[in-house]
C-alpha cells in the first residue's frame, strides 16, 4: 500500500495549489490523512474481524470496497456468492449478522458469546481513481505544514510563568478539511 500522493499526476494536482513540494511534505500529509480517516486509502486487500450488527449489513472500515474474498463466521467458511457489496462501504447478506447473546455461566459472572465475522476484502483507491476532494484535503494539510515550518511559526505550545498554551492541530480545528474527510472516514 503506497503513498498515492507521490504519484506524478496527483503530485502535480497538489503542487498546482501549494507550489513545489518535496517528498517529506507529501509523506507527512499522507500519514495525517491515514490517521484522520482511520485506514490507509490506497488499494489493497485487508482482513478484519467484526462483531455482528443484528442487521443484514456489516459496515467495513476501509473503502471503497471493491471485492469480497472470504467471510468466516466463528472461524467457519461462509459461501460469499450471495453476499453483496452495499454502496462501496458495507456487506449486505441474505442473513442477519447476529451479535450473539449473553449466557450466564455462574452466579457471579456472565459470559458473552459473540459471533465473530472475519472478512477479507479488497478496498481503497488507485492513483487513477483517488478522489479530487482528498487531493484538496492533502493540499490543505500541506499548505498548513508549509506555514507552520516557516520561521518561528512551528510552535505548538509554550509556557509563560504558570500559564501554558497548547495549540490544536490543523486537523482538529479546520472545518473545511474535516468536512471533506467525513465522507471517507471509517465508522
Amino acid at each position: 500500500m503506497s503513498n498515492l500522493l507521490l504519484d506524478d499526476t496527483i503530485r502535480a494536482n497538489i503542487e498546482g495549489v501549494t507550489g513545489e513540494i518535496d517528498n517529506f511534505m507529501l509523506n507527512s500529509a499522507w500519514e495525517q490523512i491515514i490517521n484522520d480517516l482511520g485506514y490507509n486509502p490506497s488499494s489493497g486487500e485487508v482482513t478484519e474481524t467484526y462483531f455482528g450488527t443484528d442487521t443484514k449489513f456489516l459496515y467495513l472500515n476501509k473503502r471503497p470496497v471493491t471485492e469480497l474474498t472470504s467471510l468466516l463466521i466463528n472461524d467457519g467458511e461462509q459461501d460469499v456468492s450471495d453476499v453483496k457489496i452495499y454502496e462501496d462501504i458495507a456487506l449486505e447478506a441474505p442473513f442477519v449478522f447476529s451479535r450473539g447473546q449473553s449466557v450466564t455461566r455462574t452466579l457471579l459472572s456472565t459470559v458473552t458469546d459473540l459471533v465473530r465475522y472475519k472478512v477479507t476484502y479488497t478496498a481503497g483507491y488507485t492513483a487513477d481513481d483517488f478522489p479530487f476532494s482528498l487531493q484538496i484535503a492533502a493540499s490543505m494539510l500541506i499548505q498548513n505544514l508549509q506555514a507552520a515550518t516557516d520561521g518561528n511559526n512551528n510552535l505548538s505550545s509554550y509556557k509563560i510563568g504558570d500559564i501554558a498554551y497548547t495549540f490544536k492541530s490543523f486537523a482538529e480545528t479546520n472545518e473545511s478539511y474535516n468536512a471533506i474527510l467525513d465522507k471517507y472516514r471509517a465508522f
